[in-house]
């Protein structure tokens, strides 16, 4: 049983361990969402806040133990972490989007519009981490 699951850990390694960060990233985006809008910050602050600090714990995560191709040298680590974050401010304005919609306008539950907004990111930043920012070398 156990070299099963290692044996399909090894052949999708890279998504498995995405998700297992995603997840991570996750969870601390909704506690530091929920924190900041119990404090009293309107939705887009919160989730702008809690962005930021995700997305460097997302950085760190994903270039260590996701993507085993990355950038080397002064010049292609900042390259790495530029495209990084732009990629990341992309997917900021989707979830705002989706938390101002769902929350402000629609009235649906906080979390659960915060989750569905997760979940949107996740597969978009899969996407743009996999195809543009720690692709591999030719």
């Amino acid at each position: 049983m156990f070299n099963a699951i290692w044996s399909v850990y090894q052949k999708h390694k890279e998504l498995i361990n995405y998700l297992i960060v995603g997840g991570i990233g996750t969870f601390v985006s909704i506690l530091t969402f929920a924190i900041l809008i119990n404090l009293g910050l309107s939705t887009v602050v919160a989730n702008t806040i809690s962005w930021f600090i995700v997305v460097v714990l997302m950085y760190i995560l994903n270039r260590y133990f996701v993507f085993s191709e990355h950038a080397t040298g002064f010049v292609g680590i900042t390259r790495e972490i530029l495209s990084f974050f732009a990629a990341r401010v992309a997917t900021l304005f989707i979830e705002d989007f989706i938390v101002w919609l769902g929350i402000d306008v629609m009235n649906f539950n906080a979390i659960i519009i915060k989750v569905i907004g997760q979940i949107t990111v996740i597969v978009l930043n899969y996407v743009a981490s996999k195809l543009f920012i720690f692709k591999k070398s030719k």
